[in-house]
């Protein structure tokens, strides 16, 4: 039936084969204020290979309420405008989403599978996360990598330096029952 470990292979893409582009990563960066127009440069470069996949430039201007997208990736021309809204906030302050063109629906989060030509939400584009397809050992390697890659910058609360000590202990111990158990096989 195709279920976790049947040895069926898929070719349907995930998340990890498309380029992300989040809205958060972009207002940190400072691409996206009030009253401000910005322009940011963005580009993915496959790990393996470390060939470049995609690069693009991003122009925002919230107080026009589009954000512009000109490019390339894997091969092929990006030309998109999107309409970005803002959402007050009931502390203060405000947060930005991008109107998905497939959906219609805000999102924070936009992808870019491979030979397509515009940027939309995970959902608009109905591909699942990666995560999804693979087993408890998987998740666990996957979540250790990703701890790892994280720079905490140098002043980070002691306790979101512990959480992510956690999540890596956590991610261990799986793969290291794993490693026994398959150990003891041979």
């Amino acid at each position: 039936m195709g279920g976790i470990g049947s040895g069926r292979r898929t070719t349907t893409l995930d998340t990890d084969d498309c380029l992300r582009l989040s809205l958060t990563d972009l207002r940190r960066s400072g691409a996206i204020k009030r009253d401000l127009w910005a322009r940011r440069e963005r580009g993915w470069v496959e790990l393996r290979t470390k060939r470049t996949v995609g690069s693009v430039s991003i122009v925002a201007d919230v107080g026009c309420g589009q954000i512009t997208i000109k490019g390339s990736a894997f091969g092929q021309l990006i030309d998109q405008t999107l309409k970005v809204v803002a959402q007050p906030q009931p502390l203060g302050g405000e947060r930005f989403f991008v109107i998905c063109p497939l959906s219609g629906k805000r999102c924070t989060v936009l992808i870019l599978p491979p030979g397509k030509t515009f940027f939309a939400s995970i959902g608009g584009w109905g591909v699942p996360y990666a995560s999804t397809r693979q087993c408890k050992v998987g998740r666990a390697y996957r979540a250790m990598r990703k701890v790892e890659e994280t720079r905490l910058p140098k002043y980070t609360r002691k306790a979101t330096r512990d959480r992510y000590q956690r999540r890596w202990l956590k991610a261990f111990e799986i793969v290291s029952d794993w490693e026994e158990r398959l150990s003891h096989l041979m």
